[in-house]
Protein backbone atom coordinates (compact mmCIF):
# COMPACT_ATOMS: atom_id res chain seq x y z
CA UNK A 1 0.00 0.00 0.00
CA UNK A 2 1.42 3.72 -0.83
CA UNK A 3 1.03 6.42 0.74
CA UNK A 4 -0.05 9.72 -1.05
CA UNK A 5 2.90 12.10 -0.49
CA UNK A 6 4.20 15.19 -2.77
CA UNK A 7 8.01 14.83 -3.31
CA UNK A 8 10.25 17.80 -3.26
CA UNK A 9 12.20 16.68 -6.27
CA UNK A 10 13.68 20.25 -7.05
CA UNK A 11 17.65 20.26 -7.91
CA UNK A 12 17.37 16.57 -6.59
CA UNK A 13 19.54 13.63 -8.39
CA UNK A 14 17.23 10.78 -9.99
CA UNK A 15 18.42 8.30 -12.18
CA UNK A 16 16.67 6.73 -15.15
CA UNK A 17 17.75 3.41 -16.49
CA UNK A 18 16.32 3.24 -19.99
CA UNK A 19 16.64 5.55 -23.15
CA UNK A 20 13.57 4.41 -24.76
CA UNK A 21 9.47 5.77 -25.50
CA UNK A 22 8.89 5.13 -21.45
CA UNK A 23 11.90 6.88 -20.19
CA UNK A 24 11.36 10.09 -22.05
CA UNK A 25 7.86 9.91 -20.72
CA UNK A 26 9.14 9.82 -17.24
CA UNK A 27 11.63 12.37 -17.41
CA UNK A 28 9.88 15.15 -19.36
CA UNK A 29 7.57 14.97 -16.09
CA UNK A 30 10.83 15.15 -13.47
CA UNK A 31 12.22 18.01 -15.28
CA UNK A 32 8.78 19.55 -15.04
CA UNK A 33 9.27 19.54 -11.53
CA UNK A 34 12.63 20.26 -11.64
CA UNK A 35 14.99 17.52 -10.94
CA UNK A 36 18.25 17.17 -12.10
CA UNK A 37 18.18 14.29 -14.27
CA UNK A 38 21.10 11.50 -15.42
CA UNK A 39 20.14 8.87 -18.03
CA UNK A 40 21.79 5.71 -17.95
CA UNK A 41 21.49 3.51 -21.46
CA UNK A 42 23.35 1.81 -24.41
CA UNK A 43 20.86 3.84 -26.25
CA UNK A 44 18.62 6.88 -26.16
CA UNK A 45 15.99 8.43 -28.57
CA UNK A 46 17.25 11.60 -30.37
CA UNK A 47 14.49 13.63 -28.23
CA UNK A 48 16.48 12.56 -25.17
CA UNK A 49 19.53 13.34 -26.49
CA UNK A 50 18.62 17.17 -27.55
CA UNK A 51 17.43 18.22 -24.31
CA UNK A 52 20.80 19.48 -23.33
CA UNK A 53 21.25 20.52 -19.65
CA UNK A 54 18.50 19.71 -18.57
CA UNK A 55 19.54 15.87 -19.24
CA UNK A 56 22.74 13.79 -18.63
CA UNK A 57 22.95 11.07 -20.71
CA UNK A 58 25.45 7.73 -19.69
CA UNK A 59 25.89 6.06 -23.25
CA UNK A 60 26.59 2.91 -20.77
CA UNK A 61 25.35 -0.50 -19.61
CA UNK A 62 23.79 -0.44 -16.15
CA UNK A 63 26.11 -0.47 -13.42
CA UNK A 64 25.69 0.05 -9.45
CA UNK A 65 27.78 2.91 -9.64
CA UNK A 66 25.34 5.17 -11.76
CA UNK A 67 23.03 5.50 -8.73
CA UNK A 68 25.20 6.58 -5.57
CA UNK A 69 24.00 9.25 -3.82
CA UNK A 70 20.55 9.23 -6.41
CA UNK A 71 17.18 11.07 -4.26
CA UNK A 72 14.96 8.34 -6.70
CA UNK A 73 15.67 5.72 -9.25
CA UNK A 74 13.86 5.05 -12.27
CA UNK A 75 14.27 1.84 -14.23
CA UNK A 76 12.45 1.93 -17.82
CA UNK A 77 14.54 -0.94 -19.62
CA UNK A 78 12.97 -4.18 -21.39
CA UNK A 79 15.04 -6.00 -19.76
CA UNK A 80 13.69 -7.99 -16.63
CA UNK A 81 17.22 -8.97 -15.21
CA UNK A 82 18.39 -5.38 -15.42
CA UNK A 83 15.31 -3.86 -13.60
CA UNK A 84 15.26 -6.59 -11.56
CA UNK A 85 19.34 -5.50 -10.63
CA UNK A 86 18.55 -1.97 -10.42
CA UNK A 87 15.65 -2.74 -7.78
CA UNK A 88 18.00 -4.54 -5.55
CA UNK A 89 20.44 -2.11 -5.86
CA UNK A 90 18.27 0.72 -4.47
CA UNK A 91 17.18 -1.70 -1.70
CA UNK A 92 20.97 -2.05 -0.47
CA UNK A 93 21.73 1.61 -0.91
CA UNK A 94 18.53 2.43 0.47
CA UNK A 95 17.26 4.49 -2.52
CA UNK A 96 13.86 5.35 -3.44
CA UNK A 97 13.07 2.92 -6.38
CA UNK A 98 10.41 2.45 -9.52
CA UNK A 99 10.51 -0.22 -12.06
CA UNK A 100 8.16 0.85 -14.52
CA UNK A 101 5.15 -1.36 -14.77
CA UNK A 102 6.32 -3.25 -12.01
CA UNK A 103 4.43 -2.38 -8.74
CA UNK A 104 6.27 -4.84 -7.17
CA UNK A 105 9.21 -3.74 -7.76
CA UNK A 106 8.41 -0.04 -6.63
CA UNK A 107 9.22 1.99 -3.69
CA UNK A 108 6.94 5.06 -5.21
CA UNK A 109 4.40 5.31 -8.45
CA UNK A 110 4.06 7.96 -10.78
CA UNK A 111 0.24 8.84 -10.55
CA UNK A 112 -1.52 10.75 -13.14
CA UNK A 113 -1.11 14.31 -12.54
CA UNK A 114 -2.64 17.75 -13.53
CA UNK A 115 -0.26 21.02 -12.56
CA UNK A 116 -1.87 24.18 -12.47
CA UNK A 117 0.65 26.55 -11.12
CA UNK A 118 1.18 25.47 -7.63
CA UNK A 119 -2.19 23.84 -7.67
CA UNK A 120 -1.51 20.00 -8.13
CA UNK A 121 -3.52 17.24 -8.43
CA UNK A 122 -2.60 13.23 -8.41
CA UNK A 123 -4.53 10.53 -8.96
CA UNK A 124 -3.63 7.02 -8.67
CA UNK A 125 -4.57 3.36 -8.89
CA UNK A 126 -1.77 2.03 -7.40
CA UNK A 127 -0.36 1.12 -10.63
CA UNK A 128 -3.79 -1.18 -11.44
CA UNK A 129 -4.54 0.56 -13.60
CA UNK A 130 -3.06 3.67 -15.39
CA UNK A 131 -5.32 4.93 -17.97
CA UNK A 132 -8.10 5.27 -15.31
CA UNK A 133 -6.16 7.39 -13.95
CA UNK A 134 -5.32 9.46 -17.16
CA UNK A 135 -9.11 9.52 -17.71
CA UNK A 136 -9.95 10.82 -14.09
CA UNK A 137 -7.51 13.47 -15.23
CA UNK A 138 -9.41 14.45 -18.38
CA UNK A 139 -12.17 15.34 -16.41
CA UNK A 140 -10.26 17.73 -13.83
CA UNK A 141 -8.65 19.09 -17.06
CA UNK A 142 -12.11 20.39 -18.03
CA UNK A 143 -13.24 21.72 -14.93
CA UNK A 144 -9.78 23.62 -13.59
CA UNK A 145 -8.65 24.92 -16.49
CA UNK A 146 -5.19 27.13 -16.90
CA UNK A 147 -6.64 30.07 -15.34
CA UNK A 148 -6.17 28.27 -12.03
CA UNK A 149 -2.44 29.32 -11.93
CA UNK A 150 -3.42 32.78 -11.32
CA UNK A 151 -6.00 32.37 -9.42
CA UNK A 152 -3.74 29.89 -7.02
CA UNK A 153 -1.31 32.44 -6.85
CA UNK A 154 -3.55 35.30 -5.55
CA UNK A 155 -5.30 33.45 -3.35
CA UNK A 156 -2.09 32.55 -1.59
CA UNK A 157 -0.70 36.29 -1.62
CA UNK A 158 -4.41 36.90 -0.21
CA UNK A 159 -3.67 34.57 2.75
CA UNK A 160 -0.40 36.21 3.45
CA UNK A 161 -2.17 39.33 4.05
CA UNK A 162 -5.22 37.85 6.30
CA UNK A 163 -2.87 35.73 8.26
CA UNK A 164 -1.26 38.87 9.20
CA UNK A 165 -4.63 41.23 9.67
CA UNK A 166 -6.42 38.22 11.65
CA UNK A 167 -4.56 36.19 14.44
CA UNK A 168 -8.11 34.06 15.17
CA UNK A 169 -7.71 31.33 13.22
CA UNK A 170 -11.37 30.69 13.22
CA UNK A 171 -12.46 33.82 11.78
CA UNK A 172 -8.89 34.05 9.41
CA UNK A 173 -10.48 30.58 7.89
CA UNK A 174 -14.32 32.18 7.23
CA UNK A 175 -12.72 35.10 5.34
CA UNK A 176 -11.01 32.71 2.90
CA UNK A 177 -13.47 30.32 2.84
CA UNK A 178 -15.79 33.28 1.42
CA UNK A 179 -13.03 34.27 -1.70
CA UNK A 180 -12.07 30.68 -2.41
CA UNK A 181 -14.56 30.46 -5.37
CA UNK A 182 -14.07 33.98 -6.85
CA UNK A 183 -13.51 34.49 -10.14
CA UNK A 184 -10.06 35.99 -11.12
CA UNK A 185 -10.79 39.53 -11.89
CA UNK A 186 -12.42 40.10 -8.37
CA UNK A 187 -9.69 38.28 -6.63
CA UNK A 188 -6.73 40.89 -8.49
CA UNK A 189 -9.50 43.34 -7.04
CA UNK A 190 -9.36 42.09 -3.19
CA UNK A 191 -5.66 41.59 -3.71
CA UNK A 192 -5.07 45.23 -4.73
CA UNK A 193 -7.38 47.11 -2.40
CA UNK A 194 -5.89 45.23 0.51
CA UNK A 195 -2.17 45.96 -0.46
CA UNK A 196 -3.20 49.41 -0.72
CA UNK A 197 -4.92 49.52 2.27
CA UNK A 198 -2.00 48.01 3.97
CA UNK A 199 -3.27 44.52 4.61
Amino acid sequence: MYLPVMLNTEGKKIVVIGGGSVALEKIQKLINFDARVEAVSLNFLPSLLEMGPKVQCRVSPYHKDHITNAFLVISATNDALVNRQVYEDCRALHILCNVVDQPDLCDVVFTSALKRGQLIFSVSTSGQSPILGQKIIGKLKEEYDESWEEKIKLLGAIRTIFKEMERDSVKRNKMLRAIIYKDTETLRRILEKLTINGG
